[in-house]
């Protein structure tokens, strides 16, 4: 099972980014983000600078810190174990990381209140021991000069022409002992009346996709990306051989005005709905190194959609979305599914997942969003240590697979699948090294 997926767009609707309209806006559209990408990872991991700092995040958290019509209602998700605050190993307390940062003054964006973060500090508190997750600081930090470097110079080297803003921010990157985010927005305030905006911009969002690319693979996270230009996977080069399936499905559900209205408890029912655990079993087997089952996605993937049309349906009929509920019976909106697998001679696959929507006449925003199953150590250069920790994972299925065939075969089919019952059976002697998919949870 997967630690989580870092959710990487909530730049987007910060400082990093000024693609939503209006303030009014941000809350809802981010508030679907992050429950469309809920339905497709076990947890969506969010850093505490983001908890912190993002004004729109802030009031999906917290009734009093409200600043729309969208429901703040997402500390449910928090205390669900879902939606995963990660905290930094130095300051884990959110109040005492709130302290730094206002004593910081103007260098630092959006300073909550004291209020706020033991607001959100009391929901961590009460969490188990296996919902919280720490970082390490030193090595985030570390890393994120190295990534914006390396991405702010393969910017230019694509670009094939000089671009003074590039290879301004490089010069002040590298002149930096340590890289702080903070920092960036500071000395691109201080340099926008002489720098050409647009290319500013490009730099501002390579240096945000460092942090989120470094954060995810420093913490061995997955990634939750949009599917659009602001995407961090758009700065991640892919081999080009791949592999894709598609369907599509009627869905009422998955699109930017049902999911900023939906309540909270109907997205943990279909969380843990059946369908809805099969098609992350599938996931987990991808990142194992087998191959998924596309056919028990696909399946599951409509029994989802069926069962989120029923209760979206149901919410629909209330007096005030009643016209809502006549559109869409007249639009029937649809949502994709498309897995691509990408490969490269003798690396792991990486497999990302694509979920795009239909717009409809309610609503002015389409969405699309992208999963990393396997995370980024393909970026990393760690391959033949994932394939050994695969490995393993086989060696520890046969040997129990084995155990249980010897004194409690009836459990057999219960615990593991029928590639591993074949080979055991088959070759009870022998631990073969080919990869299997884990048991469906």
């Amino acid at each position: 099972m997967s630690v989580g997926s870092y959710f990487a767009e909530s730049f987007q609707y910060g400082d990093a980014g000024r693609e939503i309209g209006s303030s009014d806006t941000a809350p809802a559209v981010l508030r679907a983000r992050i429950l469309l990408h809920l339905l497709f990872t076990d947890r969506l991991v969010i850093p505490d600078s983001q908890i912190l700092n993002n004004v729109a995040l802030r009031g999906l958290l917290w009734p009093q810190a409200q600043t729309s019509a969208a429901p703040s209602d997402l500390g449910d998700m928090v205390t669900d174990g879902r939606l995963v605050i990660a905290r930094r190993d130095i300051r884990p307390s959110l109040t005492e990381l709130r302290a730094w940062q206002a004593s910081r003054g103007s260098v630092m964006p959006n300073v909550p209140t004291e209020e706020y973060t033991r607001y959100v500090d009391a929901l961590l508190d009460r969490l188990p021991a296996d919902h919280v997750l720490t970082w390490n600081f030193d090595q985030v930090r570390t890393g994120y000069k190295t990534s914006a470097l390396r991405l702010l110079r393969r910017h230019g080297e694509d670009l094939g022409q000089q671009d003074r803003a590039t290879d301004v921010a490089i010069d002040w990157v590298e002149s930096q002992e340590t890289l702080l985010y903070s920092e960036f927005l500071e000395w691109k305030r201080s340099v926008a009346r002489v720098l050409d905006p647009v290319a500013l911009t490009q730099v501002d969002h390579l240096v945000a996709a460092a942090y989120q690319l470094n954060f995810a693979s420093t913490n061995d996270l997955d990634m939750a990306g949009p599917d659009d230009k602001s995407s961090p996977f758009g700065h991640v080069r892919l081999d080009d051989e791949q592999i894709a399936h598609e369907t599509t499905a009627d869905c009422y559900a998955i699109n930017g005005f049902v999911l900023s209205r939906v309540p909270v408890p109907v997205i943990l029912a279909a969380i843990e709905s059946r369908p809805r655990q099969a098609i992350l079993a599938e996931f987990d087997k991808a990142r194992l190194g087998a191959v998924p089952e596309w056919h028990t996605v696909e399946n599951a993937f409509q029994e989802l959609m069926e069962k989120l049309n029923i209760a979206v349906l149901k919410l629909l009929d209330s007096t005030d979305l009643a016209k809502a509920r006549e559109v869409f019976h007249e639009v029937r909106p649809k949502v994709r599914l498309r897995w691509v697998a990408h490969r490269a001679i003798g690396r792991v696959m990486d497999a990302l997942l694509e979920v795009s929507t239909g717009g409809t006449p309610v609503t002015p925003v389409t969405m699309g969003a992208k999963l990393s199953l396997l995370g980024w150590a393909v970026y990393r250069d760690v391959h033949q240590e994932r394939r050994d920790s695969v490995l393993e994972a086989t060696h520890q299925w046969d040997r129990e697979a084995m155990r249980l065939l010897q004194t409690h075969p009836d459990q057999l089919l219960v615990r593991f699948p029928t590639t591993t019952l074949q080979r055991v059976v088959a070759a009870p002697g022998r631990l073969e090294a080919e990869t299997v998919s884990s048991p469906l949870a």
